[in-house]
């Protein structure tokens, strides 16, 4: 997703899907394998930004929206937080700022890893 310039702002367990299927590849050993294969889709993009390059029609509300909207507090990393707080400081769009907020997408997944194998959401350090 950052590799196509895109940050989702909201990375949760309620925004991933898995979607199961089975592979029916009957070139393999001159038999059938019904391999299981899972694919992880990502979904609810209302908070996504896209930084260059991609043309998003939004109307001058939904993206103020969106520019306000953090995510949810439980899976939110700290430099995101400190960023909207201070956003005064610096502009929305300056390079540190993208930065930050693609950053905030890598805290998110460390956060549902951390929940798959814990079964709980660790402490927030704020």
């Amino acid at each position: 997703m950052h590799a196509c310039d895109m940050i989702h702002h909201d990375l949760k367990p309620q925004n991933i899907l898995l979607h199961a299927t089975t592979n029916h590849n009957n070139a393999t050993r001159g038999g059938t394998d019904q391999t299981p294969v899972i694919t992880c889709l990502i979904s609810d993009f209302g908070t996504s930004e896209a930084l260059k390059g991609i043309a998003v029609p939004t109307s001058e509300q939904d993206a103020e929206q969106r520019n306000n909207h953090l995510g949810t507090l439980e899976w939110l990393a700290p430099e995101v937080v400190r960023e909207t707080i201070n956003s005064s400081s610096e502009p929305h769009n300056s390079e540190r700022a993208r930065q930050v907020r693609m950053s905030g997408d890598i805290w998110s997944l460390g956060m549902i890893l951390y929940f798959m194998l814990c079964k709980y959401v660790p402490p927030l350090p704020y």
